[in-house]
């Protein structure tokens, strides 16, 4: 079984908002993970729909891209 498979809708709508936050402030993931010292791997896991970071993650994560409350931004409904 590929991980395709395995990723929940959910997930994969958060990561597609996590990117689209993160290339609206011109940032690489490189960039982002140095700013924000969240580690690569873990910034593309979100951003592929494999995993969601625990608050302090999103926290960090939030303060480099300039939100508030990055996991509710993450999982509001379209």
């Amino acid at each position: 079984m590929s991980t395709d498979t395995k990723r929940e809708p959910w997930l994969v709508e958060a990561g597609s908002r996590f990117t689209t936050l993160r290339r609206a402030k011109g940032l690489s993931i490189r960039e982002l993970s140095r700013m924000s010292g969240v580690a690569r791997q873990t910034i593309t896991k979100l951003e592929k729909g494999i995993a969601f970071p625990g608050s302090p993650v999103r926290v960090a994560l939030g303060d480099v891209l300039g939100v508030e409350n990055l996991g509710r931004v993450l999982l509001e409904e379209r």
